[in-house]
């Protein structure tokens, strides 16, 4: 299969694309590719701007960790030049010495090894990732709950996840309650109880790559919804202190 210079430039500068061409190749499995993703986008935050998860740093790196073995042990090299010994990160995961050492296996047996050395606590990951996301969505609920309760004009149920939605320029939909009502948005409070829901669902699964995948899935979802409610908690209680 011949790879366009292109799509090698998007492989060689996006971490996303690196993935997707690794599983499209047979390479890594394809569940590994949503949580591989999600937790770059973490790795990035914390290293390039400085945002740190502090509720779930210690489960996503277990996660990653455990993925870094998966990576690890999916690795085939298909042909090795030796120059000697294994360096001392290598060596330790050697089994009757060099002369018996069969190259090929040392990636699957650090992987084993290192997994057996560190290990993922499921139940106790899967607890630290379902409360984080069910304390998030009560903070919304509130958050929304608090907006509404504040409008100056007389808001209903609903008004507050619609008026985060208010396209820019919408003028109409800012001061005419009767108007933002009549629009339509993707986003309604069914959805954040369907979050809730799929964060309560999460206690049940069992695979740890559908686990996270669900995870990284409902934060996306509710993530950008969430900035605009505390911005507009932030405003009301500024504009409150300001009296």
């Amino acid at each position: 299969m011949v790879t366009s210079k292109r799509k090698r430039k998007r492989i060689n500068d996006n971490f996303g694309d690196k993935i997707d061409f690794l599983v499209d190749r047979g390479t890594l499995p394809g569940d590994l590719a949503p949580v591989l993703k999600k937790l770059h986008d973490y790795r990035n935050e914390t290293y390039h701007r400085d945002q740190h998860r502090v509720e779930v740093i210690r489960p996503a790196v277990l996660i990653y960790f455990d993925e870094a073995c998966t990576v690890l042990d999916c690795y085939e090299p298909g042909v090795m030049a030796s120059g000697g010994s294994l360096g001392p990160e290598l060596a330790r995961f050697q089994e009757g010495g060099p002369a018996h050492e069969n190259p090929f296996e040392v990636s699957h047996r650090a992987a084993r090894r290192l997994r057996e050395e560190v290990g993922l606590d499921l139940k106790a990951v899967r607890t630290a990732l379902v409360d984080h996301l069910l304390g998030r969505l009560d903070d919304l609920e509130s958050g929304l709950a608090y907006v509404e309760e504040n409008s100056a004009h007389g808001a209903i149920p609903g008004d507050a996840i619609r008026s985060m939605q208010i396209e820019d320029g919408d003028i109409e939909a800012i001061f005419e309650r009767e108007v933002l009502r009549s629009r339509t948005y993707p986003l309604t409070m069914k959805d954040v109880k369907s979050w809730i829901e799929r964060a309560t669902a999460m206690e049940e699964m069992d695979d740890k790559h559908v686990l996270f995948t669900e995870f990284a899935a409902l934060e996306d979802a509710f993530e950008e919804l969430e900035g605009k409610v505390r911005e507009a908690v932030w405003r009301i209680d500024e504009a409150a202190n300001m009296r």
